[in-house]
């Protein structure tokens, strides 16, 4: 069996599977290579490697506790080598960069009012309590940022009792409710429709660039909304990729979805920490 490592080589390197283990293209092992261990995809990808002596085979070690890398991403894996010209490994490295994909998920820690009244009410402990009767439970930071609170009075409260720590699994996927794609949004002038429509009319036809000509607050957006809606529509368990300019635009952009689609889109980039990308 071949098993790419995440490294700047051109091919993926053959080892010989444990008998007692059934291991399929996409898993995540750990080999032997020289004198350290390295965790690397089991790869049924085009490269040509040459054929192997079966007797210098070394043994794969185990198989990664994690979710194999789907088909569709390792092929997209094969393309970009192929169309940059890049060491198939160097690729691989890059579509699994989060240093802490291989280590064991931490719980994400989530807080919602338990019923006991605080001590003594101050303004943002009001404000705090008035936020989570009104909404799911949040992380502190989320709480500290609605309520426009420290993190202190946060904590204070859960110390107090006044909230109740709930452990949630951080690799359970996306939050709910799933975004409702008929939420009434701004009325669209006749420009407008006419853009959004000319969008939609792409969607399910494969690939198309478009290519959308606004000023600054002419409601290029709530075009592009009107287009992820119409996807949405069409395939509710979907997803749709909205890739911004700046990070500094992220917060901004969820907040108008969430009014649009009354529901929080998940956000990638770089400022979040590890296990957040995870």
């Amino acid at each position: 069996m071949r098993v790419l490592l995440p490294l700047g080589l051109d091919l993926a390197y053959d080892y010989r599977p444990p008998p007692e283990m059934n291991l399929q293209p996409g898993d995540f092992v750990e080999v032997p290579l020289g004198t350290k261990r390295r965790i690397g995809v089991v790869w049924d990808g085009d490269d040509a490697a040459p054929p192997a002596d079966p007797e210098k085979l070394r043994t794969v070690h185990g198989r990664i506790d994690l979710p194999p890398l789907p088909a569709s991403t390792r092929r997209f894996i094969d393309w970009v080598s192929r169309y940059t010209m890049a060491p198939l490994g160097s690729v691989l490295r890059m579509a699994i960069a989060t240093p802490s994909l291989f280590q064991p998920s931490r719980p994400v820690i989530t807080y919602a009012l338990s019923g006991v009244e605080p001590e003594r009410i101050t303004g943002a402990r009001q404000r705090v309590i008035d936020l989570l009767r009104d909404g799911p439970p949040r992380t502190v930071a989320d709480i500290a940022e609605a309520a426009a609170v420290g993190d202190g009075v946060v904590r204070g409260l859960a110390e107090q009792g006044v909230l109740l720590a709930i452990e949630n699994d951080p690799d359970a996927g996306f939050m709910e409710p799933p975004p409702d794609p008929d939420t009434q949004g701004p009325v669209l002038s006749a420009e407008q429709q006419s853009a959004a429509s000319a969008l939609m009319a792409r969607i399910g036809g494969g690939f198309a660039a478009l290519a959308l000509e606004g000023v600054t607050g002419s409601g290029k957006t709530e075009v592009y909304f009107e287009a992820i809606a119409e996807a949405l529509r069409r395939d509710p368990d979907g997803q749709v990729l909205v890739l911004v300019p700046e990070i500094a635009l992220t917060n901004q952009l969820l907040d108008r979805f969430e009014t649009r689609f009354d529901a929080k889109p998940m956000a990638w980039h770089s400022d979040l920490t590890g296990r957040a990308r995870r």
